[in-house]
């Protein structure tokens, strides 16, 4: 019985097609992601550390790549909750209405948007203001 399970092991391979085999395997591309993401979460909050700490002063240029990225994560996410919101919507207007054909924007719905737009503004003030508060101007 022995016998049998020592044929049907694989053969060694050769230590220069390692990195071959490494490509194409799955865990070995989900070792690297998981690696990556927690060093870079580590950095950006060691970072952020010693930042707040007094030990590192923040660059001029890194105010200016903040506000870009929470412009464009604010965008993300209110185009997100809009599209949500008007399938939401859309799914009980079908539901009610007889016909299925497409209409218009109704007043509803961009009083719905500029709702959402508007909290996401004082948000973003509110969050900016933090930010200037605790990282001075």
């Amino acid at each position: 019985m022995i016998e049998q399970a020592e044929e049907f092991e694989p053969k060694p391979v050769k230590p220069w097609l390692w990195p071959h085999q490494w490509v194409h395997d799955q865990s070995f591309w989900r070792d690297i992601a998981t690696r990556t993401a927690s060093g870079l979460l580590t950095l950006f909050l060691a970072y952020n550390f010693a930042v707040i700490a007094g030990y590192l002063k923040q660059p001029a240029w890194l105010r200016s790549i903040a506000a870009v990225v929470w412009l464009l994560l604010f965008l993300w996410i209110t185009v997100f909750l809009v599209q949500k919101l008007e399938k939401r919507l859309d799914a009980r207007s079908e539901a009610n209405s007889p016909t299925t054909r497409k209409r218009r924007p109704s007043f509803r719905r961009k009083m719905l948007f500029g709702l959402i737009f508007t909290a996401w503004v004082i948000t973003m003030v509110a969050g900016e203001w933090i930010a200037y508060t605790l990282f001075g101007g």
